[in-house]
């Protein structure tokens, strides 16, 4: 998956993808504006994808995943 954030600084920060439970499953270094997850081993299910600087989330979003 290709996350592409346009307007905000995020370098230094965590983009962290967090499944229906609440545990995070996956987290990547933001160092650009165009970022590469890959999410191949993750199943089928709601997620939400949230960019984290310091300790604030500076954006969120819901991302389903459908196999």
């Amino acid at each position: 998956m290709t996350i592409e954030v346009g307007g905000l600084d995020i370098y230094g920060a965590q983009v962290e993808m967090v499944n229906a439970v609440g545990q995070v499953v996956n987290t990547i270094p933001a160092n650009a504006n165009r970022l590469f997850m890959d999410l191949g081993d993750l199943p089928s299910g709601i997620y939400l994808v949230r960019i984290v600087k310091g300790d604030q989330v500076v954006k969120s979003s819901r991302l389903v995943i459908s196999k």
